[in-house]
């Protein structure tokens, strides 16, 4: 991991996150190991972790008091080394601007737009727009050409959004297993649309696990 994120690796605020993140996880499966934990201590009491959000000091007093709560943690008794299971990977062919349909629990469908492909350690995933859409059945190619994209509006610190946007239209699709996919309700509709630019904008990542309820709570489709 440490080779794989080098590039994170040499920027101070962007390593804190990794340590930060390696160190919490090593902990709950009980095999935190000395280095990486120096590593995420060393982010907190440096400034690496919480400089991001100095500009806001309500942020900045949140941010802090939840790295006081992660040091605490890893300075504390591990528990017992959990058994840690081979990692799932995705695997996606689809093309950039084909329609994939999914279909919610009430037999309604919504519609996908693919943007791209992203492939990194957990294997490839589709990046995905949400088709301003939900129906029975899917509707004729004139609507569809017609069809806008539903947002997600995220509170995002102004000295932060040059790196994140507060409107996400994006979104990653991922398993974290072959079982947990609801393969029997998706569908590559064998059709495409223009690929919006901006396919390399910032993204949330949605589970297929939980798709039903996000696409409920997000856009009211159920």
């Amino acid at each position: 991991m440490i080779e794989g994120f080098r590039e994170v690796l040499a920027d101070e605020d962007s390593a804190a996150v990794f340590w930060l993140a390696l160190a919490v996880t090593q902990w709950r499966l009980g095999r935190l190991e000395e280095r990486v934990k120096e590593s995420a201590l060393r982010a907190i009491e440096d400034g690496g972790a919480w400089r991001p959000f100095a500009e806001d000091e309500k942020l900045l007093r949140k941010r802090k008091a939840e790295l006081n709560k992660t040091a605490e943690l890893l300075r504390s008794e591990q528990p017992a080394a959990k058994r840690v299971r081979k990692q799932f990977k995705n695997s996606c062919d689809w093309e950039p601007g084909e329609l994939i349909s999914y279909r919610l629990r009430s037999g309604n469908l919504v519609l996908f737009r693919v943007v791209r492909l992203f492939t990194d350690q957990g294997g490839t995933a589709p990046v995905v727009e949400v088709l301003d859409w939900c129906g029975p059945e899917v509707p004729e190619m004139a609507v569809l050409e017609e069809l806008g994209v539903r947002y997600v509006e995220d509170e995002v610190p102004l000295e932060l959004q040059k790196w994140f946007s507060p409107r996400i239209s994006l979104f990653l699709l991922s398993g974290l297993g072959a079982r947990k996919i609801h393969w029997g309700r998706i569908t590559r509709l064998h059709v495409r649309l223009p690929v919006p630019e901006g396919g390399d904008r910032s993204f949330f990542c949605w589970f297929w696990r939980t798709m039903d309820e996000k696409l409920e709570k997000e856009f009211g489709w159920a």
